[in-house]
Order: C-alpha cells, then structure tokens, then sequence
C-alpha cells in the first residue's frame, strides 16, 4: 500500500508545485484562503487519523524558519475511516512569493487494529506560491484532485534536499536565495505529475526525459515502511539501511528520502532489494520494460535530461534567474547561436538567438546579465559576440568584435567583477574587453610562454590559467606578471580549474600525473600543492585527454566531471577526501566529453554532452547552491559558499 494525500481546493486552478515542511507558529490572521480539502491514502485504503500540516518555507537560512499557516493545533486529522481532510480558509501568506507545502504525518494505512498508528510514516506534497489575491490576502492557488504519495514525497524531497535539515520537515532559504528556494519546488512539478500522483515520462514542456523508473523504485522503497504499523520490521531495517555511516539516523519516511537524496552512494544495492514484483508503482527496477529489470542503479543521484532537435550545445553559463545559457560547441555549425532555458528545463530561445559565427568555445555572463560567446573555430577566428538577457545582439553584426587574427586557438572567457571580459588563447596570450567603454587591452603572453588554455578569476582580480609552452603548465597572473605554480610532473595545459571561497585554486586532469599515485585532482593553496584520488577518477585515466571540467559548490564539495569517459561525477569535501564511490562514481551522462558543467542556485548540476550535441543533463539538487552568474560571486565574494 502507498500513502496518497488527493488534495482538491474550492476554486478552479491549477498551482505550482512546493514541498517540505516546517515547525513554526501558527498564523492568525482572518479567514482568508480557499478551502483545501483532501484525502490520506496508503496505497489503495485511506489512512485514518493522520495529522495533516500547512506550512510555509522560512527565508532567515537554510533548512529552517519555516511557519505553520493554520491556526489551533497547527494541523487538521483526517476521518478515521475515510482518511479524508478539510483545511477551511483559516489561512493567509506572508506574500504573494510565499512557498507553501503539506505534510502529513503518521495515521492508519488500513491495518488492524483500528487504532494502528505509524509513526513512522511521513509525506510531504506541494501546493504552490501564495499568488493568488482573494481581494484580502495572498493565499495558494487554488487547485484540485492533487495525489501525494511516495512518488510526490521523492519528488519533493528531491528537488528541495539542499534546503532542508535532517531530522526535521523545515525547508527554508536564506533571504538572498529565494530565487534558488523558487526554482526547486518548479523543479518538483517536472518530476511528478501532482494531479494523478504519478511520475512524468516527459516533462510539461516536452522536451526533458524523466527517470520513472528510478522514481517509482525510490518510492516503492518508502512504501515498504508508510505500508506497515511503523516501528520494529518494515520501517526499521529502511530507516537503518538508509543511514550511511557517521550520518544521521532518519526516524520517518521523509526523513529516509531525505537521507538517500543527501547520500545517494549509500546502500544503494541494499535498498534496491526491498522492492518487490507486487509493489505498487511500476515500473520500477523490478518489473522494467526498458531494459536490465531487477538491476540497481549505479546511486541515487535523479537526472533529467533535455533534448533540443538541431540545436548543438556546448559550454553552459546560468544567469541570476537561474536560466541556463549555451553556445554551440561543433565547428561545423552554419551559425553561432545561443540557446536559453529556464531553470526548469523550458526552451526561451525558440531555434536559438542567432549571433554568426561558426562555433562556439567559451560562454560568460557579466554582471548586468549580458552574454558573451567565444567563437574560434573559422574565419575570423577571434570574435567576442555578446547579447543581452533578453537575447537581442549587443555586438556588432554580422561578425561581432574581431580583435586580431593570432588568436586562432582562443579556448575560454571570464567576466571579472568589475563587468570586464577576459579572454584566453594560445598566441596572443590575454585580452580584456571592457564593455563600458568598448575598449579592448591586449596582455602579450610573457616570454617563455606560447598562451594561455582558460581563464578562472579569483577574488583578488588575478587570472588562474593552463599556460602553455612550459615545464609548469599551471600559473597564476597577476599584474605583476606570469607565475609557474606546478611542477614538470603535469601533464600538459589543458587542465580544468576552479577557485575556492578560501582561494585555493583546484585543478583536474583527465590524465593521470606523471607520479607513482596516479593523481589527477590537484589543491593549490598558499604555495602547497596537494595531491587527490579516489571518487571515482581513476575511472578518467585517458593520456591525451584535455582538462576535467571542475566547480565548487556552496558547501566547497568539489565536483569534476569525467572529460572522456561516460559522463562520471566525482565528489570531494574541501578537504580533498572523496565523497563519491571510488569505483563507480557517479554516472549521469553517456557521451564523450562534458564541454558544459554549472551548479546553480537550486542545487542542481547541468552538463552538456560532448557525444550528442543536443543533450543537456540537469542532476536534481545534488550539490550544494552557488551564487550566479559567477561574476556576482567574485563581486560578493561568494566562491564556494550558499548565497
């Protein structure tokens, strides 16, 4: 049996998705939202007796502040032998931006003896933002014949992980995220279909490939507690198999989802195992018609991936509102075009805002939201193309700004914190475009040096690159010239780079180093240079292989993606000690090369495949959230920290 929640409202509507819980006081101001009325199921009998709960997310921090919305006890009981509830309209929202969600929490899932109760069952739903005006107060949207159940409490607990607490129902943001907050309970409504309780194949805009199967297997595994009396059995060998070790033990249902989101490597055979031929959503790893059935997933880890027909994609870039931005990575492209999507995966761009050009190596956006394009790959080789947010061309067509033909082998751009461009290439060494003015400086490479692969800013103004043509392929530049920081055992210059909030500079290979540890992640911090292995790398041994693509996130977990091999994720702590599997990693994407790698504020990881040009990956709030575009955390000093 499965706990279901069928939630209608006595209004016409449809709302937006929301999810969590929270343990503040009740709100008490006057009668003013619409009556939420509903049903507890655990699988096909209702559950009589459960609490059901209105709360809304806190913006005071993560993981907590969140506000119950009903007055009295905080929660209504559903009927002991339907299972149904009522909310009457005892409610109102702080704002019309205001993110709200159910919980309901233990009950009887049809069992014997009638005053059954498990404790232990918990299932979270959402409702919406409180846009709707009632002529007095904001409220939710009214909607109607909303399931939640196990694939809904995935669903949510998923898309919302980075901003919840173990070992509570609080969700909440700090007050400068709540755009990221925002966009993860959207990101809910692209998992799971909340009028029928059922995971999506597709999501709403069509064009995103949803894992079912892995979703209903997941809430099959929630099943096998939420269907039982709760304590001894069931619900605790899950509660103890979904405890990784050193972490915290869950006591209820959303507190196991919780704890596999969190810790996807963990058990993940053991876990898979408790789901049976009869359980009640399908298909799952059991009963799977698309191949392997019975076989666990490599983790838990949830991807979506996004198609877009004719249109190849390459480096990514996420603006402030959480729209991801791309560029077309293939010289063979008979225009640059710029592609963008909303956090949710919806295309903006339509075919794509064309720009000219042939190719694209390298996508910014500066502080304004401008977007900037590198494009190198023919005539005239060296030409910085730029659009604004709304996507018109700010550069000059059809060629954009052409500034020297020596820079045929141009590889990436940055956007400082004063809103300046940097762009890297081997030959013509550095060039800074300054949109303010439209003026272009050019940094000769220094003597030794043949030009520089990439371009990664840290918070002092100094540029982090692969320079070639020496002994020492990584080196830091500043204004007082080029300084060689590695030594003659790297590889070569074409190595990923990203900075920590501390400054330390992280660097991945896709090819091991030329040392007896066979290491290809590398910290340079204060003039120490650390070696890491481990999570996974190993796997991404390939000689000749560019630079892993590398990003810190808001937790400073440092995650590289494997440039050749199947689309491996790797996972280290600030620390340099592996988070992800040292076996398996963490396998999202099957392609060639990852040209593509953000987080974004939500928690989510996107990827771009270098094997299919028009596939995008976005891994569900995986990470921790990041400040962006980048350019606003260098000016806010916000590398590797949550915003």
């Amino acid at each position: 049996m499965r706990v279901c929640l069928w939630v209608g409202v006595a209004l016409a509507g449809v709302t937006g998705l929301l999810t969590g819980c929270g343990m503040g006081t009740a709100s008490s101001g006057p009668a003013a939202g619409p009556a939420i009325t509903g049903t507890v199921h655990g699988g096909q009998q209702p559950v009589g007796s459960s609490q059901v709960y209105l709360y809304e997310a806190g913006t005071t921090g993560y993981g907590t502040g969140a506000q119950s919305l009903l007055n009295g006890p905080g929660y209504v009981t559903t009927d002991p032998v339907t299972g149904s509830f009522s909310i009457s309209g005892d409610y109102s929202c702080t704002s019309e931006s205001s993110l709200v969600y159910l919980v309901a929490v233990g009950g009887n899932p049809g069992l014997m003896p009638a005053s059954t109760n498990n404790a232990n069952l918990a299932e979270m739903a959402a409702l919406g933002p409180c846009s709707y005006w009632n002529g007095t107060n904001y409220t939710v949207n009214p909607a109607t014949d909303v399931v939640i159940n196990e694939v809904t409490t995935v669903a949510s607990v998923y898309a919302l992980a980075q901003f919840m607490t173990p070992g509570t129902y609080e969700v909440g943001t700090s007050s400068t995220n709540v755009t990221g907050l925002t966009n993860a309970f959207a990101n809910v409504n692209n998992l799971v279909d909340i009028a029928s309780g059922t995971a999506r194949a597709k999501t709403p805009a069509g064009n995103g490939t949803v894992p079912q199967q892995e979703i209903n297997t997941l809430a099959d595994i929630l099943a096998t507690c939420v269907n039982s009396a709760g304590g001894t059995g069931n619900c605790s060998t899950l509660i103890a198999d979904a405890t990784p070790s050193g972490g915290t033990m869950p006591s209820d249902t959303i507190g196991v989802a919780l704890s596999i989101a969190l810790n996807p490597s963990n058990a993940v055979g053991t876990l898979n195992s408790l789901v049976t031929s009869t359980a009640p959503f399908q298909p799952n790893t059991v009963e799977c018609s698309c191949g392997n059935p019975g076989t666990a997933p490599l983790d838990w880890t949830m991807s979506v991936v996004y198609t877009f027909s004719g249109q190849p994609q390459g480096p990514i870039a996420v603006d402030a509102n959480g729209d991801v931005w791309m560029c077309p990575m293939n010289g063979g492209a008979t225009t640059t075009t710029a592609t963008e999507l909303s956090p949710t995966g919806v295309l903006l761009s339509g075919s794509g805002f064309t720009v000219g050009g042939y190719g694209c190596s390298g996508i910014t956006i500066d502080l304004t939201g401008n977007v900037w394009m590198l494009r190198t790959y023919t005539y005239p080789y060296n030409s910085l193309f730029g659009l604004n947010s709304s996507g018109q061309v700010i550069s000059p067509s059809p060629n954009g700004y052409i500034f020297g033909s020596d820079l045929n082998n141009g590889f990436n751009l940055a956007s400082d914190a004063s809103g300046d461009i940097w762009v890297a290439g081997l030959n013509y060494g550095l060039t800074k475009y300054s949109p303010a003015n439209s003026q272009f400086t050019n940094f000769p490479v220094q003597t030794g040096y043949q030009g520089y692969y990439n371009v990664v800013l840290d918070t002092q103004g100094n540029i982090w690159s692969g320079c070639s043509g020496t002994s020492a392929p990584i080196c830091e530049i500043t204004s007082s010239g080029v300084n060689p920081v590695s030594p003659s055992n790297f590889p070569n210059d074409e190595v990923g780079l990203a900075v920590d909030h501390s400054g330390a500079v992280w660097a991945a290979y896709a090819t091991a180093l030329n040392d007896s540890g066979s290491h290809q992640l590398i910290k340079i911090s204060g003039g120490q240079i650390s070696y890491f292995t481990g999570g996974g790398l190993s796997q991404a041994d390939n000689a000749g292989a560019g630079g892993d693509p590398i990003a810190i996130d808001g937790a400073g977990h440092v995650w590289v993606a494997d440039s050749l091999v199947s689309g491996f994720l790797s996972e280290f702590d600030n620390q340099g000690d592996a988070i992800s599997p040292s076996t398996t990693a963490m396998i999202q994407a099957n392609g060639y090369g990852v040209p593509g790698f953000e987080i974004d504020a939500s928690g989510s990881i996107w990827i771009s495949n270098d094997a299919s040009y028009d596939t995008l990956y976005q891994v569900i709030g995986v990470a921790a959230p990041v400040t962006t575009p980048k350019a606003l955390a260098l000016k806010n000093n916000a590398l590797g920290v949550r915003p």
